[in-house]
């Protein structure tokens, strides 16, 4: 059998993987959120203003402009 690292299982279904390409899969799934860093919120993230909601006021917005 070939390196499953470098194979493309992108075109097997899912009832057919075997348990190894199903590893597989799960652990480039995990490889993938590590970077996108998807899992564990950034602590800029928590200390994030909230963005201020800006009122509906066509005579000031028309001033701005």
């Amino acid at each position: 059998m070939d390196d499953l690292s470098d194979r493309d299982l992108s075109h097997v279904a899912d009832e057919d993987l075997t348990p190894e390409e199903r590893q597989e899969l799960n652990r480039r799934l995990d490889a993938f959120v590590e970077r996108m860093d998807l899992r564990r919120p950034g602590k800029d993230r928590e200390k994030a203003k909230p963005k201020r909601i800006a009122r509906w006021d066509p005579a000031t917005i028309a001033r701005r402009h």
